[in-house]
């Protein structure tokens, strides 16, 4: 369990780094001289350097999954719960919009779904107490597929038809890229 805490440890202070100085700042000799350590203690726990930011990207989550926490508990019908879930995710993207640049789209040599597992198994604080649907959102890397997990709960009430579900997930996926791309230099 040291060893989870260490890893906590160093993503925390990553992600207070990327707040501070930008996540195109980070370095491994960053953070490692940040914890007062050598470069080859940051390699115990993350194979390279997009595996550290990776998951301190996913710890720009917090303040959305605690959203969607308690959005998961009021009764919402499905399409409104869709539509209240990417409010919240637009709310917190365009706060930060590198971090969701780099999390939900960047091409990495990583994989990011794995790595989301390993953070909420490191992180239980902040998908506890939510339904089983909504943890299977939150460790989800697509978009895509994060939309789709919820639409197709309105297609299993006969709201859509699921191939409006995997459409509508698909387009509001692009979208807010779209959005983003737009709006990098300016958020």
């Amino acid at each position: 369990m040291a060893s989870d805490e260490r890893k906590r440890d160093y993503i925390n202070t990553t992600y207070h780094l990327i707040l501070r100085d930008g996540l195109d700042s980070i370095t491994i000799r960053s953070v490692a001289s940040e914890m007062g350590v050598t470069s080859g203690a940051l390699y115990k726990h993350f194979d390279s350097l997009d595996v550290l930011l990776t998951y301190s990207s996913i710890r720009f989550l917090k303040d959305y999954a605690r959203d969607a926490r308690v959005l998961s508990r009021v009764e919402l019908e499905p399409m409104q719960l869709a539509i209240q879930l990417w409010e919240c995710m637009a709310y917190y993207g365009f706060r930060n919009v590198p971090v969701f640049e780099y999390l939900f789209f960047k091409q990495k040599s990583v994989h990011v779904r794995d790595i989301m597992f390993d953070y909420y198994r490191l992180f239980p604080e902040e998908i506890a107490d939510v339904r089983e649907y909504v943890a299977t959102f939150m460790a989800n890397d697509s978009l895509i597929e994060r939309g789709f997990v919820v639409l197709s709960r309105a297609a299993e009430l006969g709201m859509i038809d699921i191939s409006d579900a995997r459409y509508l997930s698909e387009v509001d996926a692009y979208l807010f890229q779209g959005m983003l791309a737009a709006y990098r230099d300016t958020y």
